[in-house]
């Protein structure tokens, strides 16, 4: 589950300020979400308000102030989107809602050779005339849609990276069935804007992302999960192998002792067998076996370089198929270097 923080982490600080993003990142949301506009001079600005009323009490429209009369109006808070993507790292996604028509040709031009960026708008006509070739998200409220088969059709035919649509959206009764729709055709589906668990639990399975205010609510809920999911493994793993050797025969004893066995350091070392036990187990599409192996690799003190040279060998070998199972690997691994950065014991 992706987790961006709405306008930055903007439930504890000022919205859409350099202070907000970061915090979002360094509390653990995989990304931002941020609005931008045109300055007098043409600088594209972070912005969602038209004007400054609301977060700095001046009566002053963005497109009427240079960048620098706008630093000066709003104490430095106003930065601009390059400023932005200076002090966001490239693997943290950010999502650009445009508010402006005009601000297009120059937000692209910025966001060239960035990589995770998501363009949205709830202009969706400036997204199919401008954006194509990119990542971007129909952004949709109650009004912008227009019918839904019309809708639809044009999702099938644009197929934008993603939708963006209300949690209130939800309360309509076919919308969870159209999400599965166009998640089953690639198109990803984020929900603005999220702030309780007990809407997400809701509608979890039938989403991507979330846009949320609530940064640390969602990315504490996330880290418990995959914590559960390390937990339930090794404990179901280590109830299984209790019964399969309480029952099983002496063959079948012989070669669990063998699988353990194989895998110590010999001609070949510890490290680079658990690399070979990696790749193989994602070629046969074997997530415990992948988990197992992740968590030996994490034992042995292999770097994640190593571990994601093996997810390459593994892409190369088993095809395209693999890569669902890369994702849940990658994610995977990320609480296991959760832990160990907590102090905790990763172990079978």
């Amino acid at each position: 589950m992706i987790v961006l923080g709405h306008r930055g982490y903007s439930a504890k600080y000022l919205e859409n300020t350099l202070e907000a993003f970061i915090k979002a990142i360094e509390f653990g949301a995989d990304g931002i979400e941020l609005d931008v506009r045109l300055s007098k001079d043409e600088k594209v600005v972070v912005s969602h308000d038209e004007d400054l009323k609301r977060l700095f009490n001046r009566d002053v429209k963005v497109r009427n102030a240079t960048l620098s009369e706008l630093k000066e109006l709003s104490g430095g808070k106003i930065v601009t989107l390059d400023e932005v993507y200076e002090r966001i790292p490239d693997d943290r996604i950010v999502n650009v809602e445009i508010k402006e028509r005009e601000a297009a040709e120059l937000v692209l031009e910025l966001s060239k050779g960035r990589k995770n960026v998501i363009f949205s708008s709830f202009d969706l006509n400036l997204l199919d005339e401008k954006f194509k070739g990119t990542r971007y998200g129909y952004l949709i409220d109650e009004k912008n849609f227009g019918d839904f088969q019309s809708f639809v059709e044009r999702v099938e035919r644009e197929r934008p990276y993603s939708i963006h649509i209300p949690y209130q959206a939800f309360e309509i009764e076919f919308v969870t069935e159209l999400c599965d729709k166009f998640r089953e055709k690639g198109v990803k589906i984020f929900v603005w804007t999220l702030n309780d668990l007990e809407t997400f639990q809701k509608i979890k399975t039938h989403i991507d992302g979330i846009i949320t205010d609530e940064v640390e609510l969602f990315t504490l809920h996330k880290n418990e999960v995959k914590k559960m999911e390390y937990r339930k493994f090794v404990e179901t793993r280590r109830k299984l192998n209790e019964k399969v050797l309480s029952k099983g025969t002496l063959n079948t004893k012989r070669f669990f002792n063998l699988d353990t066995a194989v895998y110590s350091t010999g001609k070949l070392d510890a490290k680079t067998k658990e690399l070979m036990g990696l790749v193989a187990s994602m070629v046969l599409r074997c997530d415990d076996c992948i988990r197992y192996h992740l968590v030996r690799c994490v034992q042995e003190g292999l770097s994640d370089e190593e571990i994601f040279e093996a997810f390459d060998v593994a892409l190369v070998v088993g095809g395209s198929i693999v890569i669902p199972h890369l994702r849940r690997a990658v994610s995977f691994l990320e609480e296991l270097r959760r832990m160990q950065k907590n102090g905790e014991i990763v172990s079978l």
